[in-house]
């Protein structure tokens, strides 16, 4: 495993088990981020609070030699948090909208 670190993220490489490794004909990258938002107040009187939170999020893309396109799997708040991303009460009650929840993607991209 070839183990780097690039200006944003850390790198991995590794051999699929199909005669070749990764970083020279089927690279595939790992990315992974982690967001905390710590507990927050969302009005001057301090009343509507959220609580803190960590949302993560990763990535493992498969390219081939050619580079003529890429494969991805993701997913983003893989932990499946419940949070709220706003709150307010404007007399009528507290509204509060409330973040994602897991969401799983695979991204095909063709580089003409």
């Amino acid at each position: 495993m070839d183990n780097t670190l690039d200006e944003e993220y850390a790198v991995y490489r590794t051999d699929i088990g199909l005669g070749q490794q990764l970083s020279r004909g089927m690279p595939r990258l790992w990315k992974a981020m982690y967001n905390y938002q710590d507990d927050q107040f969302y009005n001057a009187g301090n009343t509507l609070l959220e609580d803190g939170y960590g949302i993560l999020n990763a990535k493992v893309t498969f390219t081939p030699e050619s580079q003529k396109w890429d494969l991805a799997l993701a997913a983003d708040n893989l932990t499946d948090e419940d949070y709220g991303v706003y709150r307010t009460d404007i007399g009528l009650g507290e509204g509060i909208s409330i973040g994602m929840p897991l969401m799983w993607r695979v991204v095909f991209n063709l580089y003409l």
